[in-house]
């Protein structure tokens, strides 16, 4: 017992500053080592189409104006916003605890005692008052880092909000441009539809007057008629996907179902996009949804340290200040002030193997961060490399559709020429003329798909991000 007795305070506080440093592993960004070659990745770089600001790469007056709209008024946008301000609050929250931290107390208490004697206890006059004031101050010294780590902690957990509300900015601009393109192509086929129905409509008129002595029969005016009544039930339905399609970009902008307005012309604009044929690896890797993983990953890691030292003692210095009199006017004498200052050391002696295990689940929880960090990597490198194909495959199909239109457009004028020479009935010019009109169909269907090539180009490189 007089060994023990023989450790003083200061002995303790000296050992704790021996020993004492941060807990855990460094919270730092997670690395990636790519492989030297990656389909349609070079390595290096940082120029990308996810760079380019959608207000600049979608030009197009209304749906700026939508873009506009519903990247303020978009629920899940407000939704993460207001993430980012909580996270921000929780930083702060955690950096103050750096910091030490004074309250105040008064009190006042009357009191009334027995008239019946107490044993050893003289009681001169039976009422009695206290009036108390009171300042306390307590700081607790961060020898084992577990506020410096909470602090790590709470700015990584701010980061990947912040993060988070890039990528679903990115997500919801890129579905917004992307069904805006479907309403402009939907819009483009219904005027093609519509000069089909023209078109059956006429020829149908044409073989009627062929009948019975003009060489045509029943199963002629029977087919041209098919064509016809099918050409109206797909513009029907044209119809009804424009309308749904105004409904999704109403949602889209945060509004109720209703009409959108659409006058430009994007077809203007991806001419003038040029998809480089490889991708830069370390702009890939600036994905918000990359950047949301590497931060959620640092978070963890920070937890483990803060985890590890609550396993550790404590040590706080504790000072008290204040005024005690029997009277409000008893505080203002000279005797009525005090103080107390001193450390205290605070630790846990058994827990049941509490903390060794939230320590686990610390660790445990890092590898999981981890793991999902790789798989967003791959994720990403996937879908760029898929985004890349799909946009060289539409390019090439819409330049072979454009040699098929003018090959179209071509033998309609030499099949008018026949009609006019008297060589060709109006069958063949009838035939000619549908087969344009199908193939600028094709076409139109195919600019569409190389606009949407370009949407999920800009989605899958993280554009949006700053």
């Amino acid at each position: 017992m007089k060994g023990i007795e023989r450790i003083s305070f200061p002995g303790i506080v000296f050992c704790m500053l021996v020993v004492g440093c941060v807990q855990g592993p460094d919270p730092s960004a997670p690395t990636v080592e790519l492989p030297a070659h990656i389909r349609r990745v070079s390595p290096g770089g940082s120029n990308s189409l996810g760079q380019a600001p959608w207000r600049r790469l979608f030009a197009d007056t209304e749906l700026q104006a939508l873009l506009e709209k519903a990247v303020t008024k978009h629920p899940e946008i407000v939704k993460a916003s207001a993430r980012v301000d909580e996270s921000i609050a929780r930083f702060a929250a955690a950096s103050a605890a750096r910091f030490p931290s004074l309250e105040g107390e008064s009190s006042g208490r009357a009191y009334r005692y027995a008239e019946e004697e107490i044993p050893g206890f003289v009681i001169g006059d039976r009422n009695a008052s206290r009036v108390r004031v009171e300042m306390r101050a307590s700081w607790e010294i961060d020898w084992w880092g577990r506020v410096r780590r909470s602090r790590e902690a709470a700015l990584a957990d701010f980061m990947a909000v912040e993060s988070n509300r890039e990528a679903i900015t990115t997500q919801i601009v890129a579905s917004l441009a992307s069904a805006y393109f479907d309403l402009l192509s939907l819009n483009e086929e219904r005027l093609t539809v519509r000069e089909l129905v023209k078109l059956e409509k006429r020829h149908e008129e044409w073989v009627l007057s062929q009948l019975p002595d003009g060489g045509r029969d029943q199963r002629d005016l029977l087919n041209v008629r098919e064509r016809r009544i099918n050409c109206e039930i797909q513009e029907t339905r044209i119809a009804g996907e424009i309308r749904a399609k105004e409904n999704e970009l109403s949602f889209w902008v945060g509004d109720y179902p209703g009409g959108i307005l659409r006058t430009g012309n994007p077809y203007a604009l991806y001419k003038k996009i040029r998809v480089a044929p490889l991708i830069p690896g370390d702009a890939l890797l600036r994905r918000p949804d990359i950047l949301r993983a590497a931060w959620e990953h640092q978070a963890a890691m920070a937890r483990i340290g803060e985890q590890e030292a609550l396993r550790f003692p404590s040590l706080t210095i504790t000072g008290r200040t204040g005024l005690l009199a029997s009277s409000a006017r008893g505080l203002l004498e000279s005797g009525a002030s005090g103080y107390a200052v001193g450390p205290s050391i605070v630790g846990t002696i058994f827990d049941g193997g509490r903390g060794k295990a939230d320590v686990k689940a610390a660790v445990t929880r890092a590898q999981a961060t981890r793991a999902e960090f790789d798989a967003a990597v791959l994720r990403a490198f996937k879908e760029a490399a898929d985004a890349c194909d799909q946009a060289d495959q539409a390019s090439n199909i819409e330049a072979k559709l454009d040699e098929l239109v003018a090959t179209l457009d071509q033998a309609r004028q030499i099949s008018m020429g026949r009609g006019v020479e008297g060589v060709a009935d109006g069958a063949e010019i009838f035939r000619a003329e549908a087969k344009l009109l199908h193939a600028k169909m094709t076409k139109n269907a195919a600019r569409r798909d190389r606009l949407q090539s370009v949407v999920l180009l800009y989605r899958v490189l993280g554009g949006g991000w700053k």
